[in-house]
């Protein structure tokens, strides 16, 4: 599959006409904040669609702001209406992964579900803002249909000393 390029703002439309996606029932849809997904031919040309938000990547690197997330927020709205479907999500570098509670906090649900996090670190520390590299996690907790989290594969630092104590834990 040829992937199509979608703008800030203006989803493209499915690369295959209709509704795309992969044999396993997901949409596949790369995030592009920072151009990682779109240097990488053998995977956009694998997904989907891969939608340019450059534009953003000051505002989401590494932690984002009020205007960063209200931004991306209405970007990932106007995708979810235009894709429907489950996606399975790309998002490039990992300074842009605690974009994944925008992700979370735009599903449309109609029953609890559960967060699979594989990553070095926990990511789940009650520091503010909430969308930062560090904490994206216990904000994630807080949504009303967030079941449980998973926290596959930690074995940073953060994981000792006085940072394991600040987990949330009542809630992992």
């Amino acid at each position: 599959r040829s992937s199509r390029r979608g703008m800030l703002g203006a989803p493209c439309a499915p690369c295959c006409g209709g509704e795309a996606m992969s044999e396993a029932g997901f949409f596949t849809i790369g995030l592009d904040f920072d151009g990682s997904i779109s240097a990488q031919d053998t995977l956009s040309s694998r997904l989907d669609n891969v939608v340019d938000l450059r534009v953003l990547e000051d505002d989401l690197r590494l932690y984002a702001g009020p205007r960063g997330v209200n931004s991306l927020r209405e970007n990932l709205r106007l995708m979810r209406r235009a894709y429907p479907q489950p996606w399975l999500t790309f998002l490039g570098s990992g300074d842009f992964h605690h974009c994944t509670l925008a992700l979370l906090e735009t599903l449309e649900v109609s029953g609890p579900f559960v967060l699979v996090l594989i990553d070095n670190h926990p990511d789940w520390f009650s520091e503010r803002p909430a969308y930062h590299c560090g904490n994206w996690v216990s904000s994630a907790l807080e949504l009303p249909h967030l079941a449980s989290a998973w926290l596959v594969g930690q074995d940073s630092t953060d994981l000792r000393g006085h940072q394991f104590w600040s987990a949330p834990w009542d809630a992992l």
